[in-house]
């Protein structure tokens, strides 16, 4: 699969992160301009949301995978943490509010999909 822009190099120089990192690799991801920052940009750089690599590599599978591959699609409980984190953010930099339905589904679909007691 080729390799989105938002996670295959630095959105600001176009720095690639490396070859062989693993999905444990922690990236910083800048909403603004939809992608990954090197370190040498994330210095000059405020509100970044820090990712696994793999966490964004799920996403973008997500992308282009069919409704019935999605539900395949399995995010531990860390990865949801970012992925919902990651959306959020996303949705308030571009509607430019919180909105109601955030905090919640927050409440009500927990991370780990446990309802809350």
């Amino acid at each position: 699969m080729r390799r989105c822009a938002c996670c295959s190099s630095c959105v600001r120089c176009g720095r690639e992160p490396g070859d062989g990192l693993d999905g444990a690799h922690r990236v910083s991801f800048f909403v603004p301009d939809g992608g990954i920052v090197c370190r040498a940009c994330s210095l000059r750089l405020d509100d970044l949301v820090p990712m696994e690599l793999g966490t964004l590599r799920a996403l973008e599978r997500g992308l282009s995978a069919s409704t019935g591959e999605l539900t395949r699609l399995a995010l531990d409980a860390r990865a949801q943490a970012q992925a919902e984190r990651l959306l959020f953010r996303f949705q308030r930099f571009h509607v430019g509010v919180e909105l109601r339905s955030e905090r919640f589904l927050a409440e009500t679909v927990p991370v780990g999909g446990n309802p809350s007691a």
